[in-house]
């Protein structure tokens, strides 16, 4: 069930090398297109550099060499080594990171935090982008709080870790966003809310054609969770089929 409607392609001579020239990994000649609709499973051992190639293509850093380059409802981006700045429509409308140590706003209400991640940088009012009086519940955030047992009047601040781990993975499945980078959303939660989050995150992924590249330490969870695995493993980043054969 791969759809290959191009979304991410990262070029044959892309890598990423440290300070001292030292290559952290490499596509080693072979380009790797990430498709529309797909769930992309990230596997390597600890230190190999996952989360790395997670923050270059989100933009947070630049890669060493090669590009990456990103295709969204019709426009085109190129992000490689002399990128100056960060474009704001690529990352503001079109990706959305969850990360290792959830990013909340604690003073804000779960049902706020989730609403936050749909404000567009061009939105008339984004002078305002972080005014939390732009949020009322619609049917889909009391759905998905209902799922997680939160409702409007829990603040953010006062959630366990296990919580706000969930809350970010809300704010993902709430996105609007056509790419979506998830580093091991799925820590620290009960095995019972993996279902579940598992399966509203293929909901969205059939629905939407959402993108998803996904980091997990749990080798069971890469393999039912991935369509595809995309590994790093002695410094080469590449493509292998499902998890069982990888």
């Amino acid at each position: 069930r791969i759809q290959m409607s191009t979304v991410v392609s990262i070029s044959s001579d892309f890598s990423f090398s440290f300070s001292d020239g030292n290559v952290l990994f490499s596509t080693d000649g072979q380009e790797l297109n990430l498709g529309k609709g797909n769930i992309y499973g990230l596997y390597g051992a600890n230190g190999v550099g996952k989360t790395t190639f997670l923050n270059v293509v989100n933009t947070i850093i630049k890669p060493t060499t090669g590009s990456i380059k990103y295709q969204f409802q019709g426009k085109s981006y190129v992000f490689d080594s002399s990128s100056q700045h960060l474009n704001a429509d690529l990352i503001a409308n079109n990706i959305r990171r969850s990360f290792q140590v959830p990013l909340l706003i604690d003073e804000w209400s779960v049902l706020e935090n989730i609403q936050l991640v749909n404000r567009k940088c061009d939105d008339e009012n984004s002078k305002h982008f972080f005014d939390k009086n732009c949020s009322s519940v619609d049917e889909e955030t009391e759905r998905l709080m209902l799922i997680a047992g939160f409702t409007d009047k829990d603040i953010a601040g006062n959630l366990s870790y296990g919580q706000r781990r969930l809350l970010a993975n809300l704010q993902m499945i709430y996105s609007e966003a056509p790419l979506l980078i998830l580093d091991e959303p799925f820590a620290n939660l009960h095995e019972r809310i993996v279902t579940i989050l598992q399966g509203e995150y293929r909901r969205i992924v059939e629905k939407k054609n959402v993108t998803i590249i996904v980091v997990e330490h749990k080798r069971n969870v890469i393999e039912v969770f991935s369509d595809r695995i995309i590994s790093i493993k002695d410094k080469r980043l590449f493509f292998e089929g499902t998890y069982a054969e990888s």
